[in-house]
């Protein structure tokens, strides 16, 4: 039983704790169970039967963390797995690395079988300075490691000592603006700020579910940017702005202990429109519609839009995209 619940809508996540390194303790496979509501105004009796939760025995994998440079085994190193086939039902299980540099994942689904394994996961869209802080070494990510033929996975580190900065402003002298997502979306930031996106890829790896970049951030209201905690290597810049052309350079080369200086301007694009409907003529709800965008024949640009809907009925009726480059072929995708 869980007492005192607010009302709202609730993940209920089920499990056991991690064993030690050394794999003592048996755990068992996370189950989540979303959507479990609890009703506004609900009495003090009111109580939400979600069944009973059947739990299987989990799997475990370890591995050894070292840095990449100098062999050294790393310790309080957070690691991190994923089903590849990761939906409902499945849960993120996480460990740290002791004073070897030893990790055990434990509570893996075995009938699963694939998984993303990550050692030290970078923080998404947070401050240069928390990044400079926390990030000491680059996010390394393993995919589709099975589970049931590798028990063994180490992980080398690279240290993340470089940075790029520069300042994003607009040609026309218009403000920077997010794109308009829907309140049904994830929220990237106050979408009356005058801020842009900066997307950054880091080209010798490509993050399968996020194949345009593998590090978002939000300029600050000026424009300026800086990105910290950074690999050397070869990266891809993207910039996006509400209105405008996304910017897009490849082969930024960043090197240790330096930073690399990248001012963008960005210049006002086309735009397209249209209305939204079913096949049957009637409109889709914002569950069925609640993403448009427009990606590039090579999948290398990319421009977020609008879509209109009424909040009462969570009815759409139209999409707007703006800031489409002249001569480039674009394809109009609306998702889920």
């Amino acid at each position: 039983t869980i007492p005192n619940l607010p009302s709202g809508n609730y993940d209920i996540v089920a499990g056991s704790i991690q064993p030690d390194t050394a794999g003592n303790g048996q755990t068992y496979v996370k189950t989540v169970i979303s959507g479990v509501t609890i009703p506004d105004n609900a009495a003090e009796t009111f109580v939400k039967d979600i069944g009973v939760l059947k739990l299987s025995k989990g799997a475990s994998i370890s591995g050894t963390v070292t840095e990449k440079s100098s062999g050294k085994k790393l310790a309080n190193i957070l690691v991190r797995a994923l089903s590849a086939a990761a939906g409902a039902g499945q849960a993120v299980v996480e460990a740290r690395t002791d004073a070897n540099g030893k990790y055990t994942l434990a509570g893996l689904d075995s009938n699963a079988k694939f998984y993303t394994v990550t050692a030290s996961p970078r923080p998404t869209l947070g401050s240069p300075e928390l990044a400079a802080l926390l990030v000491k070494y680059a996010e390394v990510r393993k995919e589709n490691v099975n589970i049931i033929a590798n028990k063994e996975v180490d992980l080398e580190l690279a240290k993340a000592n470089g940075r790029i900065q520069g300042k994003v402003t607009t040609a026309d002298g218009g403000s920077l603006g997010l794109p308009k997502l829907t309140s049904e979306q994830d929220n990237l930031g106050d979408v009356d700020m005058q801020i842009a996106l900066v997307f950054l890829q880091d080209q010798s790896r490509i993050n399968p579910k996020e194949p345009l970049c593998d590090i978002k951030y939000l300029t600050v209201t000026d424009g300026s940017y800086s990105i910290s905690g950074l690999a050397p290597g070869k990266y891809t810049l993207r910039v996006l702005s509400r209105n405008y052309i996304m910017y897009l350079k490849k082969n930024l080369v960043i090197s240790a202990n330096s930073a690399y200086i990248q001012d963008v301007s960005l210049v006002k694009g086309g735009a397209v429109a249209g209305s939204i409907t079913g096949a049957d003529g009637t409109s889709p709800s914002i569950d069925d519609a609640n993403t448009v965008l427009a990606i590039s024949s090579d999948y290398t640009k990319m421009v977020l839009g609008e879509i209109t809907w009424d909040e009462d009925t969570k009815l759409v009726s139209a999409y707007r995209i703006d800031g489409l480059e002249p001569g480039v072929s674009y394809s109009i995708i609306l998702l889920p």
